[in-house]
This record gives structure tokens, C-alpha cells and sequence, in this order.
């Protein structure tokens, strides 16, 4: 219904600036193509009113759902021995769900290693797995097997891969990109290849994917930021919308830490 209301109104200022709404009602209630004729004339400008309406409508639903999670926000599990970049001891923590072969998680990855750079004694980034892709299990393993040996390390992985996404993908496992990154790592590579296919790397990959869904992820990238989600490779400015959120949310806590004792 809004939809329909907003040709009008546009409809309204074109045909007179000063025009009464009665007269301008009349002028409609006698030639009601006026109505098709202004729209047609003006079809660039409505459609880009219309356009920004819809993202309007969209940005507040965002900032709804983030609203309402801080209320109930998503609390990943984040085991002692797993990889962080940035403080340990930073209030927030951004978890990354992520998958080496989706596009999208190298360019949300890059986003939130900006937001780090930009916040590093606030935030700490955590790095979990959603493979989707067909391989990128694999990949999702020896990143864990490579921070069993050196968490830097990993990160750097993570960083390369990332950035050699499609040649990763085309050549395989075996292929010499992945072999290239691995052995500039400075790491045991025998040992971490076959630490990737251990029962304990495995199912921490596994427990990913499930939290993952359990939460209602249905694809990559996702992120919780100080427990609440932002969805897909969004902008930096969406990540620093939700992070001064949190923030203002964890003030308000920390503000009211003694309210309703005696």
C-alpha cells in the first residue's frame, strides 16, 4: 500500500508547487490519465524516489533486527585454544563464519580486517567455518592445522588464500598456489596437512556448520559482532553502525551494573 501511496505523492508536487490539495484532487477526479501521463514523464525520478524508499525501508529492518538481538544476542562458542587476531583481551568480539571459495568472504574478510585496524583495542576477531563449497573444507581444516603450529601463521593464511581465491579453486588441493602459500608459512607442511584430517580438526569444522545453522545462518559471510549478526559482505559503515550498538549497549550495562540491588 505504501507503494502505491508514493506516485501519487509524487504525482502531487509535479502537477503544481502551488496548487491546492483540492484543486489538485479535482484536476485528477476530472482526467484521471493525468495520473499515467505524470508518471510517464517523470518515470527516472519516481523510480529513483522509489529505489531509495526501498532502501529505507531495508535499513530500518536492519536496524530493527540488531536492536532486538541485543536483547537476545547469538553466543557463539569460543573454545580457549582457538585462533584471535588482534587483543585477547579487547570487550568485543567479531565472529566470522566464513567459506574460502565464496567471493564474498574475501571481500567481507578484508572489511573486517579494516574494522580491526580501525578499533584494535576494542575488537578481536575469531575465525569459524561454513564451507558450502565443494573443497573448501579442506581448506577450512588446514587453516586450523596451521594455527596448531603458529596462529599468525594462519592468519596469513587465511589472508592468502583468500587472495588467491580462483586459482585455489581451479587447481585443487594439489595445485601449486595452495603448495606456494603453505610453504611460505614457515611451517611443518607434512604435519599440517595430516593434522587437517584429524577427528579433533574435523569436528571443530562440524560444530562451525552447526552453530552456524542453529543460528539461522543459511549462507557466507556471516558475522556476530558483540552478538548480533550482520549479514553478508555488508559495508564497512554497517559493521561500524552495529559496533557503536554494542557499545552504547555494553555502556548502558555497565552504567546500570548495580540497578535494582539494595
Amino acid at each position: 500500500m505504501k507503494r502505491i501511496w508514493m506516485p501519487l505523492l509524487i504525482l502531487v508536487v509535479l502537477l503544481s508547487a502551488c496548487a491546492s490539495k483540492t484543486a489538485v484532487r479535482r484536476t485528477i477526479q476530472e482526467d484521471p490519465s493525468l495520473v499515467m501521463d505524470v508518471l510517464r514523464e517523470n518515470r527516472l525520478l519516481l523510480l529513483d524516489i522509489v529505489q531509495q524508499a526501498l532502501a529505507d525501508q531495508d535499513r530500518l529492518a536492519r536496524e530493527e533486527q540488531w536492536r532486538s538481538e541485543l536483547k537476545n544476542p547469538f553466543k557463539p562458542v569460543i573454545e580457549g585454544n582457538r585462533p584471535v587476531l588482534g587483543n585477547v583481551i579487547a570487550p568485543i568480539t567479531v565472529v566470522e563464519y566464513s567459506d574460502f571459495f565464496c567471493p564474498y568472504c574475501d571481500r567481507g574478510s578484508r572489511t573486517v580486517n579494516e574494522l580491526l585496524g580501525r578499533h584494535p583495542d576494542e575488537i578481536k576477531i575469531v575465525f569459524k567455518h561454513f564451507p558450502l563449497h565443494e573443497g573448501a573444507d579442506y581448506l577450512a581444516a588446514l587453516f586450523e592445522a596451521v594455527a596448531m603450529q603458529n596462529e599468525a601463521a594462519a592468519w596469513k593464511y587465511k589472508d592468502e588464500v583468500f587472495a588467491a581465491q580462483k586459482a585455489v579453486q581451479e587447481e585443487g588441493p594439489d595445485g601449486k598456489t595452495l603448495a606456494a602459500i603453505l610453504n611460505g608459512l614457515g611451517i611443518d607442511v607434512a604435519k599440517a596437512k595430516a593434522d587437517a584430517q584429524s577427528a579433533a580438526v574435523k569436528a571443530r569444522i562440524e560444530a562451525d556448520m552447526e552453530e552456524a545453522r542453529e543460528f539461522g545462518f543459511r549462507g557466507t559471510p556471516m558475522y556476530v559482532v558483540g552478538g548480533v549478526a550482520v549479514r553478508g559482505a555488508a559495508p564497512l559503515s554497517e559493521f561500524e553502525q552495529v559496533l557503536t550498538l554494542v557499545r552504547k549497549a555494553s555502556d548502558g550495562a555497565s552504567d546500570c551494573k548495580d540497578c535494582g540491588t539494595k
